[in-house]
């Protein structure tokens, strides 16, 4: 919330330009006819006049001119709320409690920094009350100190700063266990005092574990085999010893880690008993690893243009249209793994 402000405006008064950050503004207005000037900087002149009276009208010397037949549409006895909007597709002027503008010019223009208010040929004054935004603060940018990931042997209790990576009914974290020849990364459930990681179709609880620690690292989208640059490497797979990366994915409104497995092109995550797999999913890094890459620029020749909707369960490799009834936990479920 802003400060509510009350001014009056005089014939030949001085302009007096106030800041916007958004792309709306809405005021209330008593006068006989009154125009509302939108600006990109404030100055002597302004981009485009809103005008309201009998005859209210748009005009940018740019972009023309559009008028409006509107008797009675202000009042120099009473307020009445207005709202002025502008985006890609024009500037419009509305009325408070009606759902289609009063009017509307196209135009290019969307980037408004100031407003000012005034009359148009009138000798009496016009009273404004609108809502000053409060001023944007912009804050310094700070590179993070410390905070570089770490595992750590899980012992009593949970280690100091140990990586949250989604929830399911609690908070999960990233962990890692060695099964079957693997290292595999998983999900540490409080609750459970264990990890649960995904492997050959099936849930794995371990309890001679890692917990992944620190803060300087993101989740960012990936799907199938693309590997951002800096990704925290987790373990390896029995064969091989592929590479095995911690990712995340959105299933059924909760947020579990995984592996990802790049020659299977997937996130594989533990849910009930059983390893299902993702195409789309979040891959966590370390954005300070390699400087001299963007921390979000993926390896080269993958597609920018992915499918934007990584959390529909209609992803999975284990989606079955024609049985689509949902998982949940239940007091019922066996062998209970959060």
């Amino acid at each position: 919330m802003g400060d509510i402000i009350e001014i009056t405006t005089w014939p030949k008064h001085r302009h007096i330009f106030y800041k916007v950050n958004s792309s709306s503004i809405n005021f209330e207005v008593k006068a006989d006819n009154a125009a509302v000037g939108l600006a990109k900087e404030a100055g002597m002149k302004c981009d485009y006049w809103v005008v309201l009276g009998d005859r209210s009208f748009i005009h940018a010397p740019n972009s023309g001119i559009q008028y409006a037949h509107t008797p009675n549409i202000i009042s120099n006895s009473e307020y009445r709320q207005f709202s002025i909007s502008w985006s890609k597709n024009g500037v419009c002027l509305g009325q408070n409690g009606e759902l289609e503008p009063i009017m509307k010019l196209e135009c290019k223009e969307q980037n408004f920094n100031y407003f000012t208010f005034s009359m148009h040929r009138s000798i009496a004054p016009a009273h404004w009350r609108f809502e000053l935004p409060p001023p944007e603060i912009k804050r310094p940018l700070k590179t993070v100190e410390g905070g570089k990931l770490q595992w750590i042997k899980y012992e009593d209790s949970m280690p100091k700063n140990a990586v949250c990576g989604g929830h399911e009914h609690e908070m999960l974290f990233v962990a890692r266990g060695g099964v079957r020849g693997s290292l595999t990364p998983g999900k540490y459930v409080s609750s459970k005092a264990a990890v649960f990681v995904p492997w050959g179709g099936t849930t794995y609880k371990l309890t001679n574990v890692e917990i992944l620690c620190g803060y300087d690292c993101v989740w960012t989208p990936s799907w199938a085999d693309n590997i951002p640059v800096g990704a925290v490497e987790a373990g390896y797979s029995e064969v091989d010893r592929e590479p095995l990366y911690v990712g995340r994915v959105k299933h059924n409104g909760f947020i579990i880690p995984g592996k990802v497995q790049p020659s299977h092109k997937v996130c594989y995550i533990p849910y009930k008993n059983e390893e299902k797999a993702f195409k789309y999913y979040e891959i966590l890094i370390e954005p300070n690893q390699y400087p001299g890459f963007a921390y979000d620029s993926l390896i080269p020749s993958i597609k920018i243009d992915i499918e934007p909707n990584i959390d529909d369960d209609r992803n999975s490799n284990n989606y079955d249209e024609e049985n689509d009834e949902g998982h949940y936990y239940s007091e019922d479920d066996e062998d209970y793994n959060a």
